[in-house]
């Protein structure tokens, strides 16, 4: 989990929020205020001064928006973040839209461990699909970017935005639901793929800690996350951070294959027998699984026995990704869908299994705030009046 700062990082983590907020809503006056305010805490802070170059971009002070965007990337993780993402937004996209991505970037800095020497995955694509969570995406992939080297990097999406060394391309097709996510894996992606293996990702589950790579799991077809609510033998597994090679996806545009979605269910589950039996599809064992990426509980106690894998998957397991700094700034930034969702009220409890009440107190709030009548509303209200005193302190 990202560390936690003293009470000058929350005030800076406070007033950076301010900022990206009033920049997102057009009142630059009132983002320079609370920029300001952050320089006077400290004055060489680097996302200040990154946030600092973007307002002045925002106000069409040019020269000075490449002073400080420049002096804040001699920070190595900001000069990541504008090397593969910044520079390309600021000069395809404008600021208003940097100003909302490196705030994305701001909550998941945590989550991104840069390497001297990156990882090389070879004969494997790293493959992204939304149409709905552009940013969060991009964010992701620079995430695994900082770890890892693919043979291709492949975002399909109608975002506009061409970071160096991502592909972007068109879905060909709309996928404004679940559904139509899982008919297109299954049945329209292989065709844009040409490497011996995939990594699936998403904006909820990216690379996690490329160390724990191993050429073990080139040996398998599929691997995903352990599901650990059947008691049966096919617990492998979760698709949204998934490899798979070459053979499953052509398997998956198999005729006998109907029932499309959830698209990782009916593989792992409904036509796994089939693909083994017809096709010779090889799933990987649980202990492989668990050991490439983490969903559900690994143990009934993760608190006392942290789960390491290379990869996770879900929004309610962001809990070891986002900033807790930045998590009202997190909350802001996601779309409703995402932050009214189960998977969010399921996040509330994973704080609290990790001894986090404040936090999961601030989640529930905000989504009562937005839906009074959620059909978790019974759970997040326990959660706020069960919750120890005080508790709206920050982490």
């Amino acid at each position: 989990m990202p560390g936690r700062a003293g009470p000058a990082g929350a005030v800076i983590a406070e007033l950076l929020t301010r900022a990206v907020g009033e920049m997102g809503a057009g009142r630059l006056e009132a983002a320079g205020s609370a920029l300001r305010a952050a320089l006077a805490v400290s004055p060489d802070h680097p996302d200040t001064l990154y946030l600092a170059g973007i307002l002045a971009g925002l106000d069409g002070r040019t020269a000075l928006s490449d002073a400080l965007i420049a002096r804040a990337a001699a920070d190595p993780a900001i000069g990541l973040f504008d090397r593969l993402l910044g520079l390309a937004c600021r000069e395809q996209a404008g600021f208003g839209r940097l100003a909302g991505l490196y705030g994305i970037d701001l909550c998941l800095r945590g989550a991104c461990r840069p390497l001297d020497s990156p990882r090389v995955l070879a004969g494997v694509t790293l493959c992204c699909i939304d149409t709905a969570y552009q940013d969060l995406t991009l964010v992701a992939i620079k995430n695994s970017l900082a770890q890892c080297r693919f043979d291709r990097v492949l975002f399909l999406t109608d975002d506009t935005l061409h970071p160096p060394g991502v592909e972007i391309a068109p879905a060909g097709c709309p996928i404004p639901s679940a559904e139509a996510y899982s008919r297109f894996v299954l049945k329209d992606l292989p065709e844009r793929l040409d490497t011996p293996f995939t990594l699936i990702s998403q904006w909820d589950g990216f690379l996690r800690d490329a160390s724990l790579w191993s050429d073990e799991f080139l040996q398998f077809d599929y691997i995903g996350a352990r599901w650990t609510c059947f008691a049966d033998d096919h617990l492998v597994g979760n698709g949204g951070f998934s490899l798979r090679s070459r053979r499953l996806l052509e398997a998956g545009t198999d005729p006998a294959v109907t029932q499309l979605h959830p698209e990782d269910f009916h593989l792992g589950r409904t036509y796994r027998p089939y693909l083994e039996q017809a096709r010779g599809i090889r799933f990987a064992d649980t202990a492989t699984a668990d050991r490439f990426s983490i969903e559900q509980l690994a143990n009934p106690d993760e608190r006392a026995r942290p789960v390491a894998s290379f990869g996770f998957h879900n929004l309610f397991r962001m809990y070891e990704v986002v900033d807790p700094r930045y998590l009202d700034l997190f909350l802001d930034l996601l779309p409703a869908g995402a932050l009214l969702s189960n998977s969010m009220a399921l996040l509330a409890v994973s704080h609290i299994r990790m001894g986090e009440w404040a936090p999961a107190c601030r989640i529930a709030r905000r989504m009562l705030a937005r839906n009074p009548h959620h059909e978790c509303r019974e759970m997040l209200e326990q959660i706020l009046s069960r919750a120890p005193r005080p508790q709206d302190a920050l982490p």
